[in-house]
């Protein structure tokens, strides 16, 4: 999968790493969310932006774009690269709020593990434990780190 890149680069020069689609997505956002961590890292050590917000109302970055696949090994490149993990996009949603959307339980409690902060709320007021409630996950994700409800330890 590296290789094509590769030619990309090589035909178009490495200027085709920090462009946008016509939605204002970088690279690094399509190879987030398709899980290519070779990629990613090529990205990475080619000193392209990996922690750019989309040009468009949402505004997700590409570690938003990981959580919706659960993509583990792909935000861990991205935690190693020096993204934080409690950015959130413009409604808000921070990587683990956007993992509990989409029922990424392994996902959340990785997120957690690494010190994601349980109690960030998005736009609507709602936190990761709302949306994994909703999605039915609450009590995998609660139960996820350390035996017990890290959502309640963390909220005293």
């Amino acid at each position: 999968m590296l290789v094509p890149v590769q030619a990309i680069i090589d035909a178009m020069g490495i200027k085709v790493l920090k462009s946008r689609d016509e939605k204002g997505h970088t690279p690094a956002h399509w190879a987030c969310l398709g899980g290519h961590t070779t990629i990613l890292r090529y990205i990475i050590e080619m000193k392209a932006p990996v922690d750019e917000p989309s040009e468009n109302d949402l505004g997700q970055r590409p570690i938003h774009w990981a959580c919706v696949n659960g993509h583990i090994a792909v935000v861990d490149v991205l935690l190693q690269a020096g993204v934080n993990i409690d950015t959130p996009d413009n409604k808000g949603c921070s990587s683990l709020i956007v993992a509990c959307q989409y029922g990424k339980t392994m996902l959340a409690g990785y997120l957690m593990g690494k010190g994601a902060r349980l109690q960030l709320v998005d736009k609507d007021g709602d936190t990761a434990l709302h949306w994994a409630a909703f999605k039915g996950e609450c009590h995998s994700i609660c139960e996820t780190k350390s035996g017990r409800s890290s959502f309640a330890k963390q909220r005293k």
